[in-house]
């Protein structure tokens, strides 16, 4: 194996949220921000639950403009909180988390940036934070959102209206007048306040008589000059950040489409159309409200399941269960939830709505806390998406909705293969070698990615697979310790014990779980039992290149007993000051990889009868180097990666694809008893066996024909259909069978019959049409069409496409010498 693969540019990590077994990790259901925060849907008023914005909607966006600039800091704690748990008077209003991902790179005197707001009932803005890359000057001041941007937006947001596309202001009323700022410097939590020049509780927001009454608000700010550039992060669906000035309009003439980055005009989203496609922006603004007539109840967080193999036995079952943690003013009578409030469960199955009261889980004096109710689904199919939420209405009539969240059943996409690919918080800088290499050498494998997935659990863990590779940037589903701030083991301890062999590839494990610089582990966390570490090293200093040499113990480190593997992470990650490696203290594993330090960096631990661990704390696929032409060669990677495959006894179930070229397909010429299938297979690790054809005449039992092969991947049939007639339908497919006795499946062909009789014409005209809009027009078309074709003395046959579908070639297409098709 001596592959290589273009380097690519690289972006930012993509974080993944985990499945919540039982009930969910409490930096789960503790704010992000306080207990009051809401982040609002837009155009539905749904409470997205906060701990959401972190899990679920954070989606990693792409570089396509070059004045929205990565901040490259792919290591972020998930557990981080710049804001800590303290409950205040105020509640939060903001679009996005914790972490910025982007500062944006505008630069000019007078560019101005709007970020749009709408409370959950009538409100007086307090306060505002604001995060920043660098130091400036900027004015700030707070203004309604102008009539005609609430015509034309849903709740304010900008996501339909481009950079430069708005021939309008959002800015409306202002409701305190524009303020001096002086940022000081970097500043990416929340502990700078914005001053808009708030004077008391003249920012009112919505008609205190009416609490059902609410209105969308701006945050403002105006640069000084180049600088500050406001730090901003990435959103899911919609944004709400509005820009305009100079910087868009040069001249100052929304008339001329002279604008840099529009068509003339002022305003617009502070994106591109090309960059919005690639994914939104908000800027990292916080604004703190209070409700003095009254809030409704706050959703605070809820759990997000990952999609699952799952599927519900038939009568019992399978249940999950949700977790909320809620939250409401407290009345006179000392209570925030109680009797007097309404909260109702939803999810929908298979077209069914369930309704069910929440049940008290672990709640305060007052009623606020963690409420819980269960979704019970059987017989599910691939494809069902389960969808659940949860409304409220509290004493005071005030209505809440939660964001409505679902998961999906799914199915393998290779459900014979020996090997599960877990991308496990995969950053773009990795390049997906783990697939390139398997690609390289046309290895037959699955892949789950529990960012895409949110999570993963047992029924994918155990689906059938014989070894699992789990790679990423800081993994966040393998518990490393017990009570794991990230959770529960969704299954990777019974996989283990169960046979199934384990290789996590991951230079960040320990930081990706939260934990803490030095590290003991002792029975009952995951670190001792199944990889055999005792102690551990967090994250020393950042490395560039190292070295790091095989004992000799496994196929695994064999190929670098001798010849370090040389890790190069500026290079690879493209960027400097990234790679790092943990330290391990060897409990009852047995070591495989010392760094040119000494420390030990990669481990193993067989569990006969169980199945094999292996730990390697490094970034592996970071083993290698650029070679002329700007091409990374990863010889060495694919040698360990060919190496885990050969520790585990990997094998890869044969390929087996129908070949449409020369196969009878589509509809048959009438009196067609014969058929030709073409099929290429192969088996990567092994040889195939068996092939065979398997057709089936309108549905009826399976006929087995022998495939012959034709050289290199190449196999055929051509067989005598038995029971097929003009009016009859076949369906067919493929199967190979290799010498680990794995049984492969291709994907299904058809052909049918037809009425169709062709003369010795050598024309064939096909008419295409929809048959009940045929009197509107095409009936004629299609006459005037052979009227013309016969007054020019054309011999044709004619194929009615309505209803015979497309047309097979080598009884009716291959024996014409021209098609006309209209």
């Amino acid at each position: 194996m001596n592959k290589t693969v273009i380097i690519l540019m690289a972006l930012l990590i993509g974080f993944s949220s985990f499945t919540l077994a039982k009930k969910p990790p409490e930096q789960l259901i503790n704010s992000p921000i306080n207990n009051k925060v809401q982040f609002l849907q837009a155009g539905t008023h749904r409470q997205v639950p906060m701990n959401l914005v972190k899990e679920k909607l954070q989606v990693p966006t792409s570089i396509t403009d070059h004045d929205l600039v990565p901040l490259l800091h792919d290591k972020v704690r998930l557990a981080q909180n710049s804001h800590g748990s303290v409950r205040d008077d105020l509640w939060d209003l903001t679009h996005v988390d914790d972490f910025a991902e982007w500062y944006l790179g505008s630069g000019d005197v007078g560019d101005t940036m709007a970020v749009a707001f709408t409370p959950a009932a009538p409100c007086i803005v307090k306060e505002v934070y604001h995060q920043w890359f660098d130091g400036g000057n900027v004015i700030a001041f707070g203004a309604m959102l102008s009539d005609v941007a609430n015509d034309w937006t849903n709740n304010g947001a900008s996501t339909n209206w481009p950079r430069g596309m708005a021939p309008w202001s959002p800015i409306g009323e202002l409701m305190t007048p524009p303020t001096p700022n002086t940022i000081e410097d970097y500043i990416d939590d929340w502990s700078l306040q914005l001053d808009i020049g708030i004077v008391g509780d003249e920012f009112m927001v919505g008609d205190s008589t009416d609490i059902t009454a609410v209105e969308t608000f701006l945050i403002v700010i105006v640069k000084g000059g180049e600088s500050p550039h406001p730090l901003a992060s990435d959103v899911p669906e919609e944004t709400y950040l509005w820009f305009g000035g100079p910087w868009t309009d040069p001249d100052g003439d929304p008339s001329t489409p002279d604008g840099d980055w529009g068509d003339g005009w002022t305003w617009g989203s502070y994106q591109s159309s090309a960059s919005m496609d690639a994914g939104l922006i908000d800027n990292m603004v916080l604004v703190k409200v209070e409700y003095p007539w009254g809030a409704p109840l706050a959703i605070q967080s809820m759990n997000q399941f990952n999609n699952t193999y799952e599927l519900g036995h038939w009568l019992w079952g399978h249940t999950v269960t949700v977790y909320a943690d809620l939250f409401d003013d407290v009345g006179e009578n000392g209570m925030a939830i109680d009797g007097n409030d309404e909260v109702i469960g939803h999810y929908t199955f298979q077209g069914e709505t369930t309704d069910l009261d929440l049940t008290a889980n672990d709640v305060g004096a007052d009623g606020n806390g963690i409420y819980t109710f269960d979704i019970t689904y059987s017989s599910a199919t691939p494809g069902d998406v389960i969808e659940y939420w949860i409304t409220a209405t509290d004493n005071d009539g005030l209505a809440s909705e939660s964001m409505h969240m679902t998961f999906e059943i799914k199915e393998p996409s290779n459900p014979d293969a020996d090997l599960l690919v877990i991308r496990d918080r995969v950053s773009d800088r990795q390049r997906d070698l783990v697939e390139q290499v398997l690609d390289d050498n046309n290895f037959v494998y699955e892949v789950w990615d529990t960012f895409l997935e949110n999570g993963i659990d047992a029924s994918v863990i155990s689906h059938g697979w014989s070894s699992i590779i789990s790679y990423g940037w800081g993994n966040a589903t393998i518990p490393v310790i017990a009570n794991d701030p990230n959770g529960d083991d969704p299954g990777y301890g019974d996989f283990i014990d169960g046979g199934g062999n384990l290789l996590l590839i991951d230079m960040d494990w320990f930081y990706g779980h939260n934990l803490d610089p030095e590290l003991t582990f002792s029975e009952g966390d995951f670190a001792y039992d199944y990889f055999g570490i005792a102690a551990g090293l967090n994250d020393p200093a950042p490395i560039d290149t190292i070295e790091v040499t095989g004992q000799g113990v496994t196929a695994i480190d064999n190929p670098f007993t001798e010849t370090p593997l040389t890790l190069r992470h500026e290079p690879y990650l493209l960027t400097d000051g990234m790679g790092w490696i943990d330290y391990l203290t060897a409990g009852d594993g047995t070591p495989i990889f010392y760094d040119d330090q000494g420390h030990l960096v990669g481990i193993t631990k067989d569990h006969n009868p169980g199945g094999k661990a292996v730990y390697l704390a490094f970034m592996a696929d970071a083993a290698g180097d650029t070679i002329p032409g700007g091409v990374w060669d990863y010889t060495q990677f694919d040698q360990l990666m060919g190496g885990a495959l050969a520790e585990f006894e990997v094998a890869s179930p044969p390929v087996i694809n129908l070949v449409g070229e020369g196969s009878t397909r589509n509809g048959v010429a009438s009196g067609t008893s014969s058929a030709t299938v073409h099929a290429s297979g192969f088996d990567s690790d092994g040889e195939l066996t068996s092939v065979v054809l398997k057709y089936s005449v309108d549905s009826t039992a399976a006929v087995v024909v022998n495939m012959t092969a034709g050289g290199g991947t190449s196999y055929s049939a051509t067989f005598t259909i038995e029971g097929f007639t003009d009016n009859s339908i076949v369906s067919y497919w493929a199967e190979a069978t290799d010498n680990d006795n794995f049984t492969a499946a291709s994907g299904s062909g058809a052909f049918w019959g037809t009425s169709f009789v062709g003369s010795s014409a050598p024309v064939l005209y096909m008419f295409d049409y929809y048959e009940p809009y045929s009197i509107y027009g095409p009936a004629d078309a299609d006459s005037i069409t052979q009227a013309n074709m016969t007054a020019a003395g054309i011999v044709y046959d004619y194929w009615d496409v309505w209803y015979n579908s497309q047309a097979d070639y080598e009884t009716v297409l291959g024996n014409y010498d021209a098609v006309i098709y209209a």
